[in-house]
């Protein structure tokens, strides 16, 4: 009898597991990690409205340089970053994601890596929001079935 029960337990979590994975229905990967990550890059931006004027070398506007624009002293971009992606995101670092988005940074590499994970919100949106390893949000075609952060295969090929 406890062997009955147990593989019908198993038949559960077997069938679950299976239904959970269907692709017709589509997943919306990412998307409580997307908008926690969106939420504060709106935080910091409506700070970054009231202090851009303000003391340029204090810690806050130095942070949320940081946060927003990867760099210190990339005040003057935020419209720049508004109307669209630098030209070097429609290439994906010579295709590959990993490049970007999957090495920690490391002061040797500077010199190298033009962004890493953490670089900026904005960067670590596009890294989240691309699938696979060797995948860029603007060079890979998708089913359409499926949703990253929050937006179909179309939206996300037309950013």
């Amino acid at each position: 009898m406890m062997i009955m029960k147990l593989m019908f337990w198993m038949m559960m979590v077997v069938m679950g597991v299976a239904t959970g994975a269907d692709g017709d229905k589509g997943s919306d990967h990412d998307a409580g990690s997307h908008r926690r990550l969106c939420d504060l890059l709106q935080a910091a931006i409506k700070k970054w409205e009231v202090v851009k004027n303000e003391n340029k070398e204090g810690p806050l506007h130095k942070a949320l340089e940081k946060t927003i624009f990867g760099k210190e002293g990339g005040g003057k971009e935020l419209e720049k970053l508004r109307r669209g992606l630098p030209e070097d995101y429609h290439t994906g670092a010579n295709g590959q994601r990993a490049n970007w988005c999957g090495k920690l940074y490391s002061s040797e590499e500077r010199v190298v890596l033009v962004r890493w994970p953490g670089h900026s919100a904005p960067h670590d949106l596009m890294c989240l929001c691309t699938r696979g390893e060797n995948l860029w949000l603007t060079t890979t075609q998708r089913s359409g079935t499926d949703t990253l952060c929050g937006q179909d295969a179309k939206t996300l090929e037309d950013s």
